[in-house]
């Protein structure tokens, strides 16, 4: 248990960060008081959730929260922190995206669906086939 969610926050925040899981639930309160709130790693989309503590930081930077207690904007900061830390997943991808060269193909892809195009049209459905030659079509297929 901890005595407040600034302390959860601030505890975890670097737990949060290593993507040791996908997020953390934090219950608070007690019986017909409490509700559960899930806290996300940055792996999961949560662009809302980064529009709205930006616009918070920003009323608290610019003054337009009066008498707000200084804690309010650290753990504004660090659930920002989580929010938009680089995770691992994305990195990786564009690192592989900057060693790889682009692959050579074997065959144009064009070439390749001009070539089907051209098939199709030389082969009758098998309901045309059917009916021009009856069953006897059933050998040759």
């Amino acid at each position: 248990e901890f005595a407040n969610v600034y302390e959860f926050i601030e505890q975890k925040k670097g737990w949060m960060m290593s993507e040791r899981g996908e997020g953390l639930v934090l219950s608070v309160g007690m019986e017909e008081d409490s509700a559960v709130y899930k806290w996300k790693i940055s792996r999961e989309p949560q662009e809302v959730t980064i529009a709205k503590l930006e616009a918070m930081i920003t009323r608290f930077k610019q003054g337009r929260i009066a008498d707000a207690d200084p804690k309010i904007l650290s753990l504004l900061d660090s659930l920002h922190a989580v929010a938009t830390h680089p995770d691992s997943e994305t990195i990786a991808r564009a690192e592989n995206k900057k060693g790889k060269q682009a692959k050579t193909r074997a065959v144009d892809a064009s070439k390749v669906r001009v070539a089907l195009q051209s098939a199709l049209t030389k082969f009758d459905s098998l309901d045309a086939t059917f009916s021009a030659r009856g069953q006897s079509a059933m050998a040759d297929l």
